[in-house]
């Protein structure tokens, strides 16, 4: 008789995990939230038994919302701890005694506290040492971090949350970060520290080697244009105006390269000119948005390379779907980046912001499809390594372990 699997362990403490995504609440009391936030709070639901979310709670219900139903919550215990939603400094001054009042009440009620450095994790995390607690700090992102031309006030932001994100994290007992820079910027003691990427991707997107070999059997192939995908904020810390400018050089070279972007944001005005710029080499098409399901991943599918020219240290989602499909990324040279992507692997690295480098390893691209073919079957061993569900099951896995060690307050 074969022996079973034993099942995954489970985490029985009472865990709050404080966010400051909002949740939202319909007449009927019924909680739901965005398709992504929903996806990853399920996650957790699998593995911790008594949860509590404690979050900025809107009475308005927005299309797209998503509700958390019983086959959800696969047997945990899910609670909600609303807290006031603020868009201003009036507003969070003025809710401060609440929010202090709430989140006092929900940490004393736990016995894990999770948060964020940003948002209402500034209160929670000292509470929970304040109050001997397990503190779990997740830094995925530093939004916070200063740019080049930045306002007074954004500059002063930037300046304490990064002395804030070096205190919580210090606090934490244990903490997770997305790139060995994080890790190694914010923590004194790296052994209390752990790198867990932040990926969305499912098993079953994950093309196998065959369905892979056939797609890239139908790319355009020379003289064609190689064709890339930008899937993005068009914002400019996204690097956006870099691209344009590199295929405005690769345009006067004669490279034959289409570009296509999709997304929504402040440039895309400057995406929409370049569209029309009447290039007759170096194309641009702006394609819209397009929802996180099966289009998403088909539209991704169908290009030699995703190119992401960030110009911060963030690590975009987007590296993890295009390995999914078998597609390789043209990057910027980014702590973030570098973290999860392979230099002539899976992928290629140029320097940030620099116009003439893209234009450089967009060139390169356009000469040697046989190189990014190569490297997009090789993504997708990266792929399988970088599940939503591997992401859970490894902080999961560390969780119980620490947690089995902790001292824990009887309450």
């Amino acid at each position: 008789m074969p022996l079973e699997t034993p099942p995954d362990p489970v985490i029985d403490q009472r865990y709050l995990l404080v966010s400051h995504i909002p949740i939202y609440v319909d007449a009927t009391g019924t909680y739901g939230t965005d398709p992504l936030w929903h996806k990853d709070l399920v996650g957790h639901f699998r593995y911790i038994k008594r949860f509590t979310l404690a979050a900025p709670v809107v009475r308005d219900w927005p299309a797209g919302t998503k509700a958390f139903t019983v086959a959800d919550k696969a047997g945990a215990s899910v609670e909600f701890l609303p807290l006031p939603l603020t868009l201003s400094l009036p507003q969070k001054v003025l809710a401060l005694p609440r929010v202090v009042s709430r989140l006092w009440s929900g940490v004393n009620a736990s016995d894990v506290v999770h948060i964020g450095v940003g948002g209402n994790g500034w209160w929670a995390g000292p509470m929970a040492r304040l109050q001997r607690k397990f503190l779990i700090v997740i830094v995925e992102s530093s939004p916070w971090r200063i740019r080049e031309g930045a306002s007074l006030r954004k500059r002063v932001r930037g300046v304490v949350t990064e002395w804030v994100a070096h205190r919580l994290c210090n606090l934490a007992t244990v903490s997770f970060y997305t790139q060995s820079e994080y890790l190694h910027r914010y923590l004194k003691d790296p052994s209390k520290g752990y790198i867990n990427s932040a990926s969305w991707i499912d098993d079953e997107v994950i093309l196998s080697l065959e369905e892979a070999a056939l797609a890239w059997r139908e790319k355009p192939i020379p003289p064609r244009p190689l064709r890339v995908g930008l899937f993005s904020r068009l914002v400019s810390d996204k690097g956006v105006l870099v691209l344009i400018e590199a295929m405005k050089r690769l345009e006067q070279r004669g490279v034959s390269i289409s570009l296509d972007i999709y997304g929504n944001g402040e440039l895309l005005g400057a995406c929409e000119e370049a569209a029309k710029s009447g290039a007759v080499s170096a194309t641009v098409r702006v394609c819209g948005t397009l929802a996180y399901d099966a289009s998403f991943f088909a539209a991704i599918r169908q290009y030699h390379a995703v190119v992401v020219p960030s110009l911060t240290e963030e690590q975009p989602r987007i590296v993890f779907d295009a390995f999914s499909q078998a597609v390789p990324c043209l990057a910027s040279d980014t702590s973030g980046l570098r973290q999860c992507i392979d230099e002539g692997v899976n992928g290629r690295l140029t320097r940030a912001g620099d116009a003439v480098a893209w234009a450089d390893l967009l060139d390169w691209a356009a000469r040697d499809r046989a190189s990014l073919d190569r490297m997009g079957i090789n993504a997708l061993t990266a792929a399988r390594a970088l599940t939503h569900r591997q992401m859970h099951s490894d902080r999961r896995a560390i969780l119980v372990e620490k947690l089995a060690s902790f001292a824990f307050q009887k309450t």
